[in-house]
């Protein structure tokens, strides 16, 4: 997030969201469903990614992905790792 402005990582609060993940890149999207069974299904078909992405825009928009937000984001990324780490 330092190094590229148009990449954007909105964490979720785990309660509401903590069964799939969602993930689009360029032209495919993926979805992991992360309870049993574990599975993963990439969607290549342009159509269906571009609502992917655009539930995604809609949904960083209502949590809030730029400016302070942002900053907060990525301040919140780095604790985690640091976390990990230890």
């Amino acid at each position: 997030m330092d190094t590229h402005k148009n990449y954007h990582f909105i964490p979720l609060d785990a309660t509401n969201h903590n069964q799939s993940t969602l993930m689009v890149k360029n032209h495919k999207a993926l979805l992991v469903h992360t309870s049993e069974p574990f599975t993963v299904f990439e969607i290549s078909q342009p159509e269906i990614v571009s609502l992917y992405r655009e539930y995604l825009l809609q949904l960083a928009a209502r949590v809030g992905y730029a400016g302070i937000n942002r900053s907060q984001i990525k301040s919140r990324l780095k604790e985690l790792i640091r976390e990990l780490r230890n």
